[in-house]
């Protein structure tokens, strides 16, 4: 089973969700799943949001995975600075550290609504 609860405001974005799944040998799943996540985001000027996520395990009893970024917008294109931290207790997967750096030109082609236009002061 899975729920998800949304929440979104002028300035505000919220999600968070549960994911609850039996251990099911048929399904390659020989172990429980109980998570939480969550995503939220603020708009801290026209052009500027910071965004956290995160998700926890129930069965483990530890956060695996934790996101922060933030991303500026305007009229032409969208830059999105991220840093995501996996965390795990498995002898195969070691912990990762992932750092994202995406430039977006809006307006070709990306569907991404473009940001505030600056205006020029006299």
């Amino acid at each position: 089973g899975e729920m998800r609860l949304d929440l979104q405001r002028d300035r505000l974005t919220l999600a968070t969700g549960y994911v609850f799944a039996m251990a099911d040998a048929l399904e390659n799943r020989p172990d429980p799943t109980r998570e939480v996540t969550f995503d939220a985001a603020y708009r801290v000027t026209p052009n500027w949001t910071g965004k956290v996520s995160g998700r926890y395990d129930f069965e483990q009893q530890s956060g695996t995975v934790a996101g922060l970024g933030m991303e500026f917008r305007n009229e032409c294109m969208r830059v999105d600075l991220s840093l995501s931290r996996r965390f795990t207790s498995s002898t195969t997967v070691q912990p990762t550290t992932n750092f994202g750096l995406s430039v977006d030109l809006i307006g070709f082609g990306s569907g991404v609504a473009a940001g505030p236009a600056r205006s020029c002061r006299r």
